[in-house]
């Protein structure tokens, strides 16, 4: 009867997450979806070491943690978005490619609202080596040719941030470009 409990307390709070991101009230679809995880986590615990149950339960807990990604990256939240994104990516050997391609995607969007350009890049990159089609991912990944677009991103970042950035290390170090950094 528990797991009953439980799997009602999911699919209410999936189902609630997606309505609710489909007409833009992200702090509503994230609080259902925070269920729809606290669901997903007691599923587990109740579940022990039944294999097959487990298997389940993380895949839902990907696609969940996935849409959740992309409700944080709309609320400006991007260090959260990484962090269930990166959750997924963790546990993509048990989800479908897409949700996969999805949380890569996501946490690249993250980390280009951080202004981290060469992580950006990477996580576009490892996108479309598992959908070389994404359409999505790519019209994303071509926005960095443009310097502007990258002097947008990399303004984003914080000196830490900024330090890190190996591919884009001269475009930051430029004279005329030092004013974005704060200097």
């Amino acid at each position: 009867m528990a797991m009953d409990a439980v799997r009602a307390r999911y699919a209410r709070g999936k189902a609630d997450g997606d309505a609710m991101y489909d007409v833009e009230r992200y702090i509503a679809a994230c609080a259902a979806y925070d269920d729809a995880v606290s669901a997903i986590e007691e599923a587990l615990v109740l579940t022990n070491e039944e294999e097959e149950s487990r298997s389940f339960w993380m895949r839902k807990l990907c696609v969940v943690k996935a849409n959740r990604a992309a409700c944080l990256n709309k609320r400006q939240m991007p260090k959260e978005a990484i962090e269930d994104c990166d959750c997924v990516i963790a546990h993509g050997g048990m989800c479908a490619p897409e949700v996969v391609v999805k949380a890569f995607y996501r946490r690249g969007v993250a980390f280009e609202r951080m202004g981290d350009a060469d992580a950006a890049i990477a996580s576009f990159d490892y996108a479309l080596q598992i959908e070389p089609t994404n359409e999505m991912v790519r019209l994303h990944l071509k926005k960095f040719k443009c310097v502007f677009h990258r002097a947008c991103v990399l303004h984003k970042a914080s000196p830490e941030v900024l330090a890190r950035q190996t591919k884009f290390r001269n475009f930051t170090s430029r004279p005329n470009l030092r004013h974005m950094r704060g200097e």
